[in-house]
């Protein structure tokens, strides 16, 4: 695991907790702009959602199925 990783690891977290905005993040991690740190971990937040519709589509289905 190298270092890169793990502050991907902890962007990661902080982002899905909710507890901490773009600009929060960048300050701490230390990015020049709250720009770049979005093109760098927007993508887990719309991974994460695309995750989360897929699962309620699962349920739905099933619920659907049971009937």
């Amino acid at each position: 695991m190298t270092t890169q990783d793990l502050r991907d690891m902890y962007a990661e977290r902080m982002l899905k907790s909710e507890q901490v905005s773009f600009s929060t993040l960048t300050e701490l991690m230390g990015y020049g702009s709250v720009e770049e740190t979005y093109e760098r971990y927007s993508d887990l937040l719309l991974q994460e959602a695309e995750q989360r519709e897929a699962a309620k589509q699962i349920v739905s289905d099933e619920k659907e199925n049971q009937s």
